[in-house]
Protein backbone atom coordinates (compact mmCIF):
# COMPACT_ATOMS: atom_id res chain seq x y z
CA UNK A 1 0.00 0.00 0.00
CA UNK A 2 2.84 2.42 0.77
CA UNK A 3 4.24 1.88 -2.62
CA UNK A 4 1.02 2.94 -4.28
CA UNK A 5 1.29 5.97 -2.63
CA UNK A 6 5.03 6.85 -3.28
CA UNK A 7 3.56 6.26 -7.06
CA UNK A 8 0.59 8.60 -7.22
CA UNK A 9 3.38 11.79 -6.28
CA UNK A 10 6.21 10.43 -9.49
CA UNK A 11 3.47 10.89 -11.85
CA UNK A 12 2.43 13.54 -10.84
CA UNK A 13 5.56 15.26 -11.00
CA UNK A 14 6.05 14.15 -14.43
CA UNK A 15 2.43 15.49 -15.33
CA UNK A 16 3.57 19.12 -14.00
CA UNK A 17 6.85 18.98 -16.10
CA UNK A 18 4.94 17.78 -19.12
CA UNK A 19 2.65 20.21 -18.75
CA UNK A 20 5.21 23.11 -18.37
CA UNK A 21 7.46 21.36 -21.26
CA UNK A 22 4.21 21.64 -23.17
CA UNK A 23 3.27 25.51 -22.14
CA UNK A 24 6.75 26.28 -22.76
CA UNK A 25 6.98 24.78 -26.36
CA UNK A 26 3.64 26.32 -27.48
CA UNK A 27 4.54 29.52 -26.47
CA UNK A 28 8.00 28.92 -28.46
CA UNK A 29 5.89 28.32 -31.48
CA UNK A 30 3.86 31.23 -30.95
CA UNK A 31 6.49 33.70 -30.27
CA UNK A 32 8.11 32.52 -33.94
CA UNK A 33 4.35 33.22 -35.48
CA UNK A 34 4.52 36.51 -33.90
CA UNK A 35 8.00 36.91 -35.62
CA UNK A 36 7.24 35.82 -38.80
CA UNK A 37 3.77 37.92 -38.80
CA UNK A 38 6.14 40.91 -37.86
CA UNK A 39 8.47 40.84 -40.92
CA UNK A 40 5.83 40.13 -43.04
CA UNK A 41 3.97 43.35 -42.05
CA UNK A 42 7.66 45.00 -42.49
CA UNK A 43 8.56 43.28 -45.75
CA UNK A 44 4.65 44.75 -46.81
CA UNK A 45 5.00 48.50 -46.01
CA UNK A 46 8.18 48.44 -47.76
CA UNK A 47 7.28 46.38 -50.42
CA UNK A 48 4.23 49.27 -51.44
CA UNK A 49 6.22 52.35 -49.96
CA UNK A 50 8.89 51.86 -53.05
CA UNK A 51 7.68 53.09 -56.33
CA UNK A 52 7.47 51.23 -59.28
CA UNK A 53 10.22 52.14 -61.08
CA UNK A 54 12.94 50.56 -58.29
CA UNK A 55 11.45 47.63 -59.14
CA UNK A 56 12.14 47.19 -62.86
CA UNK A 57 16.14 47.10 -62.29
CA UNK A 58 16.09 44.07 -60.09
CA UNK A 59 13.99 42.11 -61.80
CA UNK A 60 11.06 41.37 -59.58
CA UNK A 61 7.68 42.52 -60.17
CA UNK A 62 6.05 44.96 -57.13
CA UNK A 63 2.81 43.15 -57.70
CA UNK A 64 3.91 39.76 -56.76
CA UNK A 65 6.26 40.76 -53.48
CA UNK A 66 3.24 42.68 -51.83
CA UNK A 67 0.79 39.92 -52.69
CA UNK A 68 3.16 37.27 -51.31
CA UNK A 69 4.24 39.16 -47.96
CA UNK A 70 0.49 40.29 -47.44
CA UNK A 71 -0.07 36.40 -47.92
CA UNK A 72 2.57 35.68 -45.24
CA UNK A 73 0.51 37.91 -42.83
CA UNK A 74 -2.22 35.57 -43.29
CA UNK A 75 -0.17 31.78 -43.45
CA UNK A 76 2.15 33.09 -40.07
CA UNK A 77 -1.02 33.18 -38.21
CA UNK A 78 -1.29 29.50 -38.92
CA UNK A 79 2.14 28.18 -39.21
CA UNK A 80 6.04 29.27 -40.31
CA UNK A 81 4.93 30.42 -43.86
CA UNK A 82 5.16 33.62 -43.40
CA UNK A 83 8.19 33.79 -41.69
CA UNK A 84 9.69 32.11 -44.08
CA UNK A 85 8.36 34.51 -47.14
CA UNK A 86 9.56 37.50 -44.41
CA UNK A 87 12.70 36.18 -44.16
CA UNK A 88 13.17 35.94 -48.37
CA UNK A 89 11.82 39.30 -48.96
CA UNK A 90 13.88 41.26 -46.26
CA UNK A 91 17.28 39.39 -47.05
CA UNK A 92 17.68 38.11 -50.46
CA UNK A 93 15.19 40.78 -52.33
CA UNK A 94 15.28 43.76 -50.36
CA UNK A 95 18.68 44.55 -50.92
CA UNK A 96 18.05 43.95 -54.79
CA UNK A 97 15.03 46.18 -55.12
CA UNK A 98 16.61 49.06 -53.18
CA UNK A 99 19.97 48.91 -54.79
CA UNK A 100 19.10 51.11 -57.83
CA UNK A 101 17.52 53.33 -54.87
CA UNK A 102 20.78 53.89 -53.16
CA UNK A 103 22.98 54.50 -56.16
CA UNK A 104 21.48 57.55 -56.89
Amino acid sequence: MTESVQAKPKAGKIMVVAEILTTATATLIALIDLLGIVLCLIGFVDAVRRPASTWLPSGYRKSNWVLLTAVGVIFGLFFFGGLFIGIVYLFAIRPKVAAPADER
